[in-house]
């Protein structure tokens, strides 16, 4: 049996949300793997909203020590351990370990075991009906907090203001060169305006990413402004905090450059995103946050790493 969860789809597997958080399905069978596989992977990811991206059809399975993760979009299948897309049989077998691919991808880790490397007097994660409500992201909980920028479209701002401000001076320039005062002086008030754009931007468009541990229910929690809370289990199999940068092409799908995590992206234009990761003691490497920039990102690392050596 295997120990799974599902991302961006409602309970009943059949619409793709984009919601974030996941779903426990609890254990599964492979007979069961297989029709959520063929059901899941017909669906698509939904389109933004507000310019947020929305979570692609997600399937996450923990079986023989490791999690193996699958994006699932218009019959495709994305496996990010593979960093490949795979069929349908062979996504199963990835998951359920008969994979030779599989397997020399978990031989080329360290150890098969899952040691807690700090606090390891803490037992593991008691997954049974944990939900963001029973995780402490309060004073109790150690914790770093950084500013970031709450998407790439706010920060693309800075840069749109005072390209449309020249366009529109010289717009101004033109109505005066015609004699035309109202629309001369109604461009530079516009002009102005797209001035402060940048600032506005600034202001507006940043929030507040925290990360935490809460050494309680073992799990290491993160919440980007005003998004749902994030955690994840066996916090003290936490090694190590690093950043990674991950360009998505049009029209792909997350988790393009390695492997792990969870899947949270699809592109309409080529970017770049910043994730900052967590190194785990016998498991592959999680993203915990999507940043938009190397200097937030680094920042966030640096604040990760120190708490993290402050941790038993």
């Amino acid at each position: 049996m295997m120990k799974a969860t599902v991302q961006g789809l409602s309970e009943d597997l059949r619409i793709a949300t984009g919601d974030f958080g996941s779903i426990d399905l609890g254990e599964i069978s492979e007979a069961r793997l297989k029709k959520i596989l063929e059901q899941v992977s017909k669906l698509s990811t939904p389109p933004e909203v507000d310019g947020k991206q929305q979570c692609p059809p997600g399937l996450h399975i923990e079986t023989h020590g490791d999690i193996v993760s699958f994006t699932m979009d218009g019959g495709k299948i994305f496996c990010a351990n593979a960093e490949s897309e795979v069929g349908l049989e062979e996504a199963v077998a990835m998951a359920t370990g008969k994979s030779s691919t599989r397997k020399k991808a978990a031989a080329a880790r360290e150890g098969s075991e899952k040691p807690p490397v700090r606090m390891k007097h803490i037992p593991p994660t008691d997954q049974t009906n944990l939900s963001p409500s029973d995780i402490d992201t309060g004073t109790n909980s150690p914790q770093i907090a950084t500013r970031v920028w709450k998407s790439g479209g706010w920060r693309g701002m800075i840069f749109v203001g005072p390209v449309m401000a020249a366009f529109v001076f010289l717009g101004a320039v033109g109505f005066a060169l015609e004699k035309v005062w109202g629309a001369a002086v109604g461009a530079v008030i516009l002009g102005i305006a797209f001035c402060l754009l940048p600032f506005l931007a600034s202001r507006i468009g940043h929030t507040q990413f925290r990360l935490g541990f809460d050494w309680e229910t073992n799990t290491l929690w993160t919440q980007h402004g005003t998004q749902k809370l994030r955690f994840y289990p066996d916090a003290n199999r936490t090694v190590d905090f690093f950043v990674q940068k991950l360009k998505i092409r049009p029209g792909s799908l997350g988790h393009v450059s390695f492997s792990g995590g969870d899947p949270r992206y699809r592109s309409t234009g080529s970017r770049v995103v910043w994730n900052l990761m967590i190194r785990r003691s016998g498991s592959v490497d999680w993203d915990v946050a999507a940043l938009t920039t190397q200097h937030e990102a680094n920042e966030a690392c640096a604040k990760a790493k120190d708490l993290l050596s402050r941790q038993g």
